[in-house]
C-alpha cells in the first residue's frame, strides 16, 4: 500500500480531516482536532504510518511483527509506528480501523452522532 491509498482510505472514514504539519513534514488524521494518525517518515526516512493503539494491543503487534516499533515520536505507550512499505494491505487496513473505531468510542456521545450525520439540529 503507497502514501496516496493510505490518505484515501484514512479520509474516507466519517469526520475525519487530514492537515499537513509543516514542522514534521508529515500528514496528520484528526477527529474533532484530535489526532490519531499520522504519515511521514522516521529519521532514517523511511516510509511510517503511526496510529494510535490501547497499550496492550499495540505491544502485541510490535511483538509480532519487526516492521512495528513504538510510535515516532509520539507517546511510546499509546502509539505505535508502521514502516507500511513492509506490511501488507490487509494489515494496514486492519490496523487503520482498530485505530480510528478505538479512537472514536473516546468521543462525546454528542461528538459521535455528529460524525455518523446522526446528530439532532437545536
Amino acid at each position: 500500500m503507497d502514501a496516496e491509498s493510505i490518505k484515501s482510505a484514512l479520509q474516507a472514514k466519517n469526520g475525519v480531516v487530514m492537515d499537513f504539519k509543516l514542522e514534521w513534514d508529515a500528514f496528520r488524521f484528526l477527529l474533532f482536532d484530535k489526532m490519531f494518525a499520522m504519515l511521514g517518515f522516521n529519521k532514517q526516512q523511511e516510509p511510517i504510518l503511526t496510529l494510535k493503539l490501547p497499550p496492550q494491543e499495540g505491544a502485541w503487534y510490535r511483538e509480532e511483527y519487526a516492521f512495528i516499533t513504538e510510535g515516532y515520536y509520539m507517546n511510546k505507550v499509546h502509539w505505535i509506528s508502521v514502516r507500511y512499505d513492509l506490511a501488507s494491505p490487509d494489515l494496514l487496513m486492519d490496523l487503520m480501523e482498530k485505530s480510528y473505531t478505538g479512537f472514536l468510542c473516546t468521543l462525546t456521545k454528542k461528538q459521535q452522532q455528529l460524525i455518523a450525520g446522526k446528530a439532532q439540529h437545536t
